[in-house]
């Protein structure tokens, strides 16, 4: 009885050790590792990814494909070119200079009434306080 209260001690001695000791061995493994293929980190080790995270290369993609291209995998030359095309003239619509303080605010048009209405008022707003 005596010698197998000893093994047990013995035995949850080695255990603690062990417990104590595996963690301070991959703590320093891991923080040796932080600064390989990674120039900045969060304090925690992780790569620190805050940016800014724009969508700009999503414009003018739809959410879903429609359905006038079917299961086809590519667009044929002329639907390439109205792509092209639709998208030119867009970009000189949407990206073109607004003058705001001459109350002719005209941005992309919105299919929103209420987005559309918004606009419209603040558009009136900026005519009204504009300086006579």
């Amino acid at each position: 009885m005596k010698a197998r209260v000893i093994c047990t001690i013995a035995a949850s001695a080695m255990a603690l050790a062990i417990s104590v000791q595996l963690p301070a061995q991959t703590r320093g493994a891991a923080q040796s590792n932080l600064n390989t293929g990674w120039s900045e980190r969060t304090p925690w080790g992780d790569p620190d990814v805050q940016s800014e995270w724009t969508t700009e290369g999503e414009y003018g993609v739809p959410l879903e494909r429609p359905a006038q291209f079917g299961t086809r995998q590519f667009l044929t030359d002329a639907e390439y070119t109205k792509r092209l095309e639709d998208v030119r003239s867009r970009d000189e619509r949407d990206l073109a200079r607004v003058d705001v303080l001459s109350g002719k605010v005209e941005g992309a048009k919105c299919a929103d009434p209420a987005l559309a209405r918004i606009q419209h008022d603040v558009a009136a707003h900026v005519a009204a306080d504009r300086p006579s």
